[in-house]
């Protein structure tokens, strides 16, 4: 949302204001509200993870509104709304405390901090891609002797995801240990692949077939210049 000149923010809390009085416009505002015991959580349109609606043509975040009409007095714009319950599509008027920018930045850093527990950590995040299972499988796989690229597209997630699940970045509540950058890839290294004969001999098959470089290198779960080295040996070994 575009950010409003101080007189039109005033105007637009004018405006607010008084339809905080309007019976009809509170009405339909708590009808778009889904209460619970904890929460009361916004069903109407969403702006990113937080509930908007629109006023006077105006786009408006639920939390905002439902702090103003409760309040019944103008919020600077300065101003954010701070969750106490750290959920953000919750209107429910005592879980919203206004506050600083400094403030809410404060309240995130506090609460990662203290209390870890109660922040969502990997399956659990909205976002998420892999699961605790498969991050502790990859690990294992990296520390065998695959690549996390071919494990990235093996199992259909970004290579910077799989990255960090495996070199422990994120999903650091895993038992299984990351893999350290130092030993992502010793069996991948050129001279030991080379001097590997199955790894050699696959290699040579899918070159044979019509495979390119990245091709073979992805299938066998190994560096390009390892899947070169295994490529040009035998041509190697002729002339030597």
């Amino acid at each position: 949302m575009a950010r409003l000149t101080p007189e039109a923010y005033e105007a637009l809390q004018g405006q607010l204001l008084n339809a905080a009085n309007d019976t009809q416009f509170v009405s339909r505002f708590w009808a778009r509200v889904q209460k619970s015991e904890n929460c009361w959580l916004w069903t109407g349109g969403k702006a990113g993870q937080y509930g908007q609606l629109t006023l006077q043509r105006r786009r408006l975040l639920a939390h905002r509104v439902s702090w103003v009409i409760t309040n019944r007095k103008v919020l600077p714009q300065v101003a954010v709304i701070r969750h106490r319950c750290d959920t953000p599509l919750c209107v429910r008027p005592d879980h919203l405390e206004a506050g600083s920018v400094a403030q809410n930045v404060r309240d995130v850093y506090e609460r990662r901090r203290r209390t870890p527990k109660t922040w969502p950590q990997g399956a659990g995040r909205p976002n998420a891609v892999l699961d605790d299972e498969t991050v502790a499988q990859m690990r294992r796989a990296v520390r065998s002797g695959r690549s996390i690229r071919s494990l990235a597209l093996e199992i259909g997630v970004d290579y910077t995801s799989a990255h960090r699940a495996v070199r422990g970045i994120g999903w650091t509540h895993v038992t299984e240990p990351p893999v350290p950058k130092a030993r992502i890839y010793p069996p991948h290294r050129a001279n030991f692949v080379r001097n590997n004969p199955d790894v050699v001999a696959q290699a040579r098959e899918l070159r044979d077939s019509g495979l390119n470089l990245r091709q073979i290198a992805d299938r066998l779960g190994i560096s390009r210049a390892a899947a070169f080295r295994c490529c040009r040996t035998e041509s190697n070994e002729r002339t030597s």
